[in-house]
């Protein structure tokens, strides 16, 4: 009885744990494509500029974080993404696995995982993250300036 109660169970995490995956894969499905920067909510008005119009590309599970139009583009960060369309709100995670070598803090931001929360409506991304790398953010912020990205899907 007791080997057919381990065995239940054992394949029920199972089931559970593959339903997730598919359902992080649908979602990161919905994520492809380019995203210019929109939005850049913070009170520095020379940063928010300079992120402002820069844009993601995701293609597959890895995004690069593009500056520049046509042949001047750069690429400022790149990083893998997991997605967990199953928490509320939503999860994303990116690890950065290049940054521009004019950064100064590179050797402490490679490998970084940065947690995030993040909703998807339709061609507008929103994403939330607090200076640090230890403990995600439970929601968004109730107050204006504290750093809440929104992205727009460029249209092909």
């Amino acid at each position: 009885m007791r080997a057919k109660l381990v065995i239940v169970l054992a394949v029920g995490f199972l089931e559970a744990g593959a339903r997730g995956q598919d359902q992080a894969a649908k979602e990161r499905e919905k994520l492809q494509g380019i995203w210019r920067v929109a939005k850049l909510d913070i009170t520095d008005d020379s940063w928010r500029n300079f992120f402002e119009g820069s844009h993601w590309v995701i293609k597959g599970d890895k995004l690069a974080w593009m500056f520049g139009e046509k042949d001047q583009k750069q690429r400022l960060l790149g990083a893998s993404l997991k997605v967990n369309p199953t928490r509320e709100p939503k999860t994303i995670d990116l690890t950065v696995d290049f940054l521009h070598p004019a950064f100064e803090d590179r050797g402490k931001v490679l490998g970084k995982t940065i947690l995030a929360v993040y909703v998807l409506d339709g061609d507008t991304l929103t994403l939330f993250t607090e200076n640090s790398d230890r403990e995600r953010p439970k929601r968004f912020p109730a107050k204006q300036g504290k750093g809440v990205m929104t992205l727009k899907r460029r249209k092909p």
